[in-house]
C-alpha cells in the first residue's frame, strides 16, 4: 500500500526545490518572434460613474484577461521607465496587435487612450539592455474581498507602490502570461481531490489519536485545500503559467525593487506556494521548461499585471465623461454639417448638422 509522505507534498505544494535555485531570465527570441506592442496612455475613472455601472477597476481588469482566455491568447504587460516618463504596455501575438485587439479594451476600459506601442525590437533592445533582474514566484497575497454591499469602487494601490518607490529611473516590469488548458487545469484538480483524501484516510480519520495531534498533516491539509480551491476557481475563471520579472539599471535599485514587491505581493494569504523574489542568473536560456513560473488564476494575474488608478509621468488618468451622441435631426431641409460625432473619442459616420434657418440664432467668433 502506497504510504502518502506529508514532507514531500508539502515541499511540492510550496515549490521548495525554488529555495536553492536561480532563476533564469526570459526568452528574448521567443519575445522578438511572437509579439507586437499596445500601449495604453491614459485611463478615464469609469468606476466612480454610477450611470454606467461597470463596476470596479479590478472587476473589469478581470473581463479584459477573459478575453485573452477566451481566444487562448498569450500576453504580456510590460511597464519601462524613463527618468522622464512610464510607459505601459500589452504585448500581444502578431504583427499589428492593436488592430486585432483596440476594440475589446475601449469596450472594457472605456474612455481608455490606446495606440500602437513602440516596434517591439526596440522595446527588447531597451528590457534586455538593463543587467540586474529578478524574478517573483509564488501566489500574491489577496485576501478575500468584502461583501458586495460593502465593497469599494477605489482601486487597490499595489503596483503603484512598486513604481513610486523606483522612482524615474530607467527600469522595467514585465509580467508573461500563457493560458492553462481546460484539460490541464480539471486533471490538476481532480490529483488534488485524490492527494487530499488520502492525507485525511492515512493521518487524519476522525477519531484517530492523530486526528488533532499531527501539525504537519494540518498544515499540508491547508495547503491542498488552498492550491484546489485555485483551482476550483479556474474552472470557472480559468488560469495562467506566469513569469514576473523587474529589471534595474543597478544593484541598489534591485534592492529598492525587491522590497516594494515583496511588500506589495507578499503576505500570509501568498498559499500554496510562498511568494519568492530571487535574482536570475545572468546565463543565457535555451528552453522555456527552466523559467520561473507560478500557475496563477485570474484574480492573481490581475492584481500583478493591472494598470494603475493613479497619475504617473507619460500616463494620465482623467474624468470619464460621456457626451450625446445622437443629437435631433433638424426639421429643416437645408442643413449645415459642422463636423462628424465623437463617441467615446472615437468618430461615427453621423454628422452634426444645424438647420440654415438656426444660424440667425448663433454668433460664431
Amino acid at each position: 500500500m502506497k504510504t502518502f509522505n506529508i514532507q514531500k507534498t508539502i515541499e511540492w505544494l510550496e515549490a521548495s526545490n525554488l529555495e536553492s535555485q536561480n532563476p533564469f531570465r526570459p526568452l528574448r527570441g521567443e519575445l522578438d518572434a511572437r509579439f507586437s506592442a499596445l500601449q495604453v496612455s491614459a485611463l478615464a475613472r469609469f468606476w466612480e460613474n454610477k450611470q454606467i455601472n461597470l463596476g470596479t477597476l479590478e472587476e473589469q481588469y478581470k473581463r479584459l484577461i477573459g478575453g485573452f482566455q477566451a481566444s487562448a491568447t498569450t500576453w504580456g504587460f510590460l511597464v519601462m521607465s524613463e527618468p522622464s516618463r512610464l510607459s505601459l504596455l500589452f504585448l500581444l501575438p502578431g504583427r499589428d496587435c492593436f488592430s486585432q485587439w483596440s476594440g475589446l479594451f475601449h469596450a472594457i476600459l472605456p474612455g481608455c487612450e490606446i495606440s500602437p506601442g513602440a516596434p517591439i525590437l526596440d522595446l527588447t533592445t531597451g528590457l534586455f539592455g538593463l543587467e540586474h533582474v529578478v524574478a517573483l514566484t509564488g501566489n500574491p497575497s489577496l485576501p478575500a474581498s468584502p461583501p458586495k454591499e460593502k465593497a469599494s469602487s477605489l482601486p487597490r494601490a499595489r503596483l503603484e507602490s512598486v513604481f513610486r518607490s523606483l522612482h524615474y529611473q530607467h527600469w522595467a516590469y514585465l509580467v508573461m502570461a500563457r493560458p492553462v488548458g481546460e484539460e490541464e487545469v480539471e486533471s490538476s484538480y481532480a490529483r488534488l481531490g485524490e492527494e487530499e483524501q488520502e492525507l485525511v484516510s492515512s493521518h487524519l480519520r476522525r477519531g484517530t489519536a492523530e486526528e488533532n495531534n499531527n501539525p504537519a498533516a494540518k498544515y499540508c491539509l491547508e495547503l491542498l485545500q488552498s492550491a484546489r480551491q485555485k483551482y476550483e476557481i479556474g474552472r470557472r475563471d480559468g488560469m495562467w503559467d506566469t513569469q514576473t520579472y523587474l529589471f534595474t539599471a543597478d544593484q541598489t535599485q534591485l534592492a529598492r525593487g525587491i522590497h516594494a514587491l515583496s511588500g506589495a505581493f507578499g503576505g500570509p494569504d501568498s498559499s500554496p506556494q510562498p511568494l519568492r523574489v530571487r535574482q536570475c542568473q545572468s546565463s543565457a536560456i535555451t528552453s522555456a521548461v527552466d523559467l520561473p513560473i507560478t500557475r496563477l488564476t485570474t484574480e492573481e494575474i490581475s492584481a500583478l499585471a493591472c494598470l494603475p488608478a493613479q497619475e504617473f509621468a507619460g500616463y494620465r488618468v482623467k474624468d470619464y465623461v460621456r457626451f450625446a451622441v445622437a443629437p435631433r435631426v433638424p426639421d429643416q431641409i437645408e442643413r449645415v454639417s459642422l463636423g462628424t460625432i465623437l463617441d467615446d473619442g472615437h468618430p461615427t459616420e453621423n454628422w452634426f448638422e444645424i438647420g440654415r434657418d438656426q444660424f440667425s440664432k448663433h454668433v460664431f467668433i
